[in-house]
């Protein structure tokens, strides 16, 4: 497996509808997570004030506060959270900005890959500037049972669309426990999403 790629690009023409609510609403938070999908996309806003979700039914969407702080929206997926669920690719940060558009952040098992994303939302008529496209180095982040938890995952499909390995399937090939497999993954894709969104600008 070559070298991971971390990748930032910006999308001026998004047709996101958390975007949009974040805009025409005025909410102020950051994202913290998203879950991208082919029809639905999940969103978990960290929000800067109180809001009143009598104050931003959108149609289409689902809001659940959680507590306070966070808000959690499921939305029908933009053209760009489309596009990655179809690939293996790993969404790390999501941000918006006014006047610029949506930032995406993202990993991938390495430049083919960003490539072909990169084409595919040029092609689909979305208007992305790449901002940015690093190789990570797994052995700098990442223990080596995780490394080769995360190599081997990718390697045989884990990450792919339509997901053509289990980890039932990648604990055999390792001789570990399906347990293991799954703790040493989202240690990793915890470790590696934590460390790209430190990364300096």
């Amino acid at each position: 497996m070559k070298a991971p790629n971390h990748v930032s690009v910006v999308i001026r023409n998004s047709n996101c509808k958390v975007a949009q609510m974040l805009l025409s609403k005025d909410i102020e938070g950051s994202f913290k997570n998203i879950r991208v999908g082919e029809k639905i996309s999940s969103h978990l806003i960290h929000l800067s004030k109180p809001v009143n979700l009598r104050d931003i039914r959108l149609p289409e969407v689902t809001y659940y506060k959680m507590g306070r702080e966070f808000l959690w929206v499921d939305s029908p997926s933009c053209l760009a959270c489309q596009i990655l669920s179809r690939n293996p690719a790993i969404p790390t940060n999501l941000l918006f900005v006014r006047r610029l558009g949506v930032v995406f952040s993202f990993l991938t098992p390495g430049p083919y890959v960003s490539k072909r994303i990169f084409d595919e939302m040029k092609r689909e008529g979305l208007e992305v500037s790449l901002l940015d496209r690093k190789f990570v180095d797994l052995r700098q982040v990442l223990t080596r049972k995780q490394r080769d938890v995360l190599c081997t995952a990718f390697s045989m499909g884990y990450f792919a669309p339509t997901r053509e390995t289990s980890l039932a399937e990648i604990a055999a090939r390792l001789g570990v426990s399906k347990s293991t497999v799954s703790r040493q993954l989202r240690a990793a894709v915890r470790k590696l999403t934590a460390m790209v969104r430190q990364e300096p600008a």
